[in-house]
């Protein structure tokens, strides 16, 4: 059955995880100079994801709706902000100081290869088109962990279409649709305590990856191979499975840690979409202000700074309210109106 009330449990947790998207891709542009922004980076990429796609596939209960609607509400939008990434990307090769050639940057323009963030949006495309058909399989769950394991052991999986990446995050997306509502709220009654432990032992996993075993930070994106990172095939496919333990275990940490009552951040968890498809363009423009300014420490309040501000500022209800109806008259142009 489709519940017609608000969560607050999903709302405040969902605000809390679109916040840890901005800051991530904030912090990308640092991470690599600095092991404690690397650990900071790593420890959010443990599991900030892996909770959003749970939360996607739990709000994804009336799959035939959600198939019938995937294009309008998930592809167009995908469609329009990936041609603007691209152009975008294009214009910037052409720069002064850029040497690529003209003939190689064609290539740069892919329609189905997902710029940046893009790649959740066309992810969640598949995943609503493709979920109807994946519950009539038996054991789909456990059958969808191993494929997300093995996918990444062949290199023709990979951002295109972003097939890596829908692979490897099906698993929560499945946890959560098959997770009730009453589920969800049971997981409170163990108490705090090892919400608390799993928290601390995500920290110090992070520490790990960083400062004992060099894992780069792309490992936890899933978009290619292992094939592509120096760390061999079975530490590949362990850390691969460790990364699915640590997610599922974040899961059960915002269940039980999150507030189930309204606060500030339901509303940025009402009107992800619009923070979602516009804080990259907005993160643009921080950095740039970073790129003036030669203080490191300084650079990295900036980024803090404004990852709350975009955050907030692209939650906001008429922004997000605007921004709907930006989409709904785009999707007026090419849709016949249905009678």
């Amino acid at each position: 059955m489709v519940e017609t009330h608000r969560n607050y449990l999903i709302d405040n947790s969902k605000g809390i995880l679109i916040f840890l998207v901005v800051l991530g891709h904030s912090l990308e542009f640092l991470r690599k100079d600095y092991d404690i922004v690397r650990i900071m980076y790593t420890f959010v990429y443990l599991f900030h994801m892996p909770v959003f796609v749970f939360i996607s596939g739990y709000l994804s209960k009336n799959i035939e709706k959600g198939r019938k609607n995937a294009v309008k509400t998930l592809f167009i939008p995908f469609l329009f902000f990936n041609t603007i990434w691209n152009v975008v990307e294009m214009y910037l090769q052409y720069l002064p100081g850029n040497n690529a050639g003209e003939i190689t940057n064609i290539t740069l323009f892919s329609f189905f290869t997902p710029g940046w963030a893009l790649w959740y949006i066309f992810s969640m495309f598949l995943w609503k088109i493709f979920l109807p058909d994946l519950l009539k399989i038996k054991n789909i769950f456990i059958i969808s962990i191993i494929v997300g394991i093995a996918a990444r052991l062949f290199s023709e999986l990979g951002t295109f279409m972003a097939l890596s990446r829908t692979l490897a995050f099906t698993p929560f997306f499945l946890a959560g649709y098959y997770t009730s509502e009453k589920k969800l709220h049971e997981l409170r009654k163990f108490g705090q305590v090892p919400s608390i432990l799993i928290t601390g032992i995500g920290i110090a996993l992070a520490i790990l990856f960083v400062k004992l075993f060099n894992i780069p930070g792309e490992f936890l994106w899933a978009d290619r191979s292992y094939n592509h990172f120096e760390i061999g095939i079975i530490k590949s496919v362990i850390l691969a499975t460790l990364n699915y333990g640590i997610g599922f275990l974040f899961i059960y940490v915002f269940a039980n840690l999150v507030p189930k009552k309204e606060t500030f951040l339901c509303k940025l968890g009402r009107n992800t979409l619009s923070v979602y498809l516009l804080h990259t363009y907005f993160i643009g423009v921080v950095l740039g202000v970073c790129s003036l300014i030669p203080s490191d420490i300084v650079k990295f309040i900036i980024i803090i700074i404004g990852t709350f501000i975009i955050t907030f500022l692209l939650s906001r209800d008429v922004v997000a309210i605007r921004f709907n109806c930006f989409l709904n008259g785009i999707n007026k142009k090419i849709f016949a109106e249905e009678k």
